[in-house]
Order: structure tokens, then C-alpha cells, then sequence
């Protein structure tokens, strides 16, 4: 589906890490590649993990 304003908050896991793009919006099956830089060895279930991805879909939902 549509996602808007696609976000990777990974300074939640290393304050000094960088991600190479925020604030991504993703039509149906377009894809994204995000490019993270950390000096600490993080696991792809720890970014994936709630409350690192955030979208903002989630923030808006539309009232009947």
C-alpha cells in the first residue's frame, strides 16, 4: 500500500548512527534502500524492531 514519510530512527539504538534518507514516500510496489552508518554492530531484527520505523500512516487516520 501507500506509505508516507517512511522514517528509520536508528539513533534510538546508537545516537551516532546516520541514515543516508528520511522522510521517504513509497507508492505500491516502488522499494527504498536505506544506507545506515553506526560504529556499533546492529542486527537487522534490532532496526526492524518497533518504534524504529515509523511512518506517518500510522499518525493519521481518516474520522468516518
Amino acid at each position: 500500500s501507500f506509505l508516507r514519510d517512511l522514517c528509520v530512527l536508528v539513533d534510538k539504538l546508537d545516537a551516532d548512527a546516520e541514515v543516508s534518507e528520511q522522510l521517504v514516500t513509497l507508492e505500491r510496489g516502488e522499494s527504498f534502500t536505506f544506507d545506515i552508518g553506526t560504529t556499533q554492530p546492529l542486527t537487522r531484527k534490532e532496526v526492524l524492531r518497533k518504534g524504529v520505523i515509523q511512518v506517518a500512516n500510522t499518525f493519521c487516520h481518516a474520522q468516518p
